[in-house]
Parts: structure tokens; C-alpha cells; sequence
């Protein structure tokens, strides 16, 4: 069964207030007292295994999410690098004109950037 998030609060507000005695059972019987205790039990363990089983989907999406390795959001843009003028120009003074080919050096290569905290990195890294 499934649980919404208030129903799971009081549920486990219940369950406290069973266990610390709490609970207003004055005119019930004995196995009416044991038989609630037992309802309460079983709700508050499937509860409990309800949001480990939510936690271990939340973790498993995580590890197959890119997320930004600064401040964890999933929010990314992706762009490649081009030609290069500085390096082409920096290539050109030292090698001369067959320098000007290291403009190309790093093009094609994928840049994600964070839309949240502004970080940018090389994907796969």
C-alpha cells in the first residue's frame, strides 16, 4: 500500500504515542488494546519500508543523473568548444603559420555548464 507523506506522519505519530502510552484506550478491552498495537505495528513497518524503498530510487537516479560536481544540480547546459583565436594567434608568433593549426587544439570537445552556480567543466571528467 502506498502512503501519502501526512498519512505517513501519522502513523507515525501513532505509533509514538502508542508506545509511550499516550494513547487514550480507556473502554477497550484487552485484545481490542493488543489487536490496535499489532495494526499499528504493521502500518508504521510498511511506512518505514515504504521511504527506504523511496530513498534507494531517489539514490539509484542520482548515480545515473549528470549533476554539476560544485553544487549537485541537474541543471546543465552542454556546448562545444570551436576554433580557437588566442591559441591560434599564441601558435602563430611562436611557430608561424603552421602554428596557426593549434587553434584547432580542444575544439570539439563538450562543455557542460551549471545553470545554477555558473561552474562549467569537460564532460566526461
Amino acid at each position: 500500500m502506498q502512503f501519502t507523506k501526512e498519512e505517513g506522519r501519522q502513523i507515525a505519530s501513532d505509533w509514538f504515542n502508542f508506545h509511550q502510552g499516550q494513547m487514550d484506550l480507556s473502554g477497550m478491552t484487552d485484545e481490542e488494546i493488543k489487536a490496535l498495537g499489532q495494526e499499528i505495528d504493521r502500518k508504521y513497518k510498511e511506512i518505514s519500508e515504504q521511504g527506504k524503498r523511496e530513498q534507494e530510487e531517489r539514490e539509484a537516479r542520482m548515480k545515473t543523473e549528470i549533476r554539476c560536481p560544485k553544487c549537485g544540480s541537474n541543471q546543465l547546459a552542454a556546448g562545444s568548444k570551436g576554433f580557437g583565436l588566442g591559441k591560434a594567434a599564441a601558435g602563430g608568433l611562436l611557430l608561424g603559420p603552421v602554428g596557426l593549426l593549434s587553434g584547432f587544439i580542444g575544439s570539439g570537445q563538450v562543455t557542460l555548464s551549471c545553470l545554477r552556480c555558473g561552474n562549467r567543466w569537460k564532460a566526461g571528467m
